[in-house]
């Protein structure tokens, strides 16, 4: 026979135990840390913007460079994903210039990329581009920076939105960029906030590489 005391004692060794899941949980709920808009966020987006970067409507040529997969889910601070969110992606080329009049890095344009993007959250909070990976870029050509600035490490600019929600402005990292460890930007935040920034690829099916990029948003 069990008393009282071995009941209570049970149920206080399997609550003991659930601690460490629930802690779990609520570290993946970690808000996403925010990060620098910077100077290129497009000024016009009644153009062309759709989920696909590396391909312009009525160009036979795909952009220039490493063509990668970037997808994942938008989460609330409780894990429950944001449905109808507009997702905004914008990004230097291949080359590390941006499809920006107020970036002054003399690398050249690329005609077939279309540098910026937007999307809108399914009904379980995912989203999905299709886009090139940028190449890190000279800080000297940002207004202010001196010629010996160094570099920016290669990186996508998110900013996620919807009424009533807190919006977010972040960047995603490529795992294995030697710029990242100088970084100001990165520098900003801790280390558990880092890890989560800079993303490790998996190979698909098609033969592109995948990031998988999960944004967490604040509480309102």
């Amino acid at each position: 026979m069990h008393g009282p005391y071995t009941v209570r004692r049970r149920r206080l060794l399997l609550a003991g135990l659930c601690w460490p899941v629930l802690a779990l949980a609520d570290e993946r709920c970690l808000p996403t840390a925010r990060q620098v808009e910077g100077p290129f966020y497009p000024p016009d987006w009644s153009g062309e913007h759709e989920f696909d970067l590396s391909q312009l409507n009525g160009h036979a040529t795909r952009a220039e460079g490493e063509l990668i997969v970037v997808s994942g889910r938008i989460l609330d601070a409780h894990c429950q994903p944001v449905v109808g969110a507009a997702v905004d992606l914008w990004q230097a080329n291949a080359r590390g210039r941006y499809a920006h009049p107020a970036d002054r890095n003399p690398a050249p344009l690329d005609p077939n990329f279309q540098g910026a993007g937007r999307v809108h959250t399914d009904s379980e909070g995912r989203y999905r581009f299709i886009t090139i990976k940028p190449a890190p870029y000279a800080l000297q050509y940002i207004d202010g920076n001196p010629s010996d600035a160094g570099f920016r490490p290669a990186h996508l600019h998110f900013k996620v939105s919807k009424p009533g929600v807190t919006p977010l402005t972040t960047q995603m990292y490529f795992a294995g960029d030697p710029y990242q460890e100088e970084d100001g930007v990165l520098r900003r935040v801790s280390d558990a906030e880092r890890d989560a920034l800079i993303i490790a690829p998996t190979s698909t099916a098609s033969g592109a590489m995948q990031f998988d990029f999960n944004m967490h948003l604040r509480s309102t």
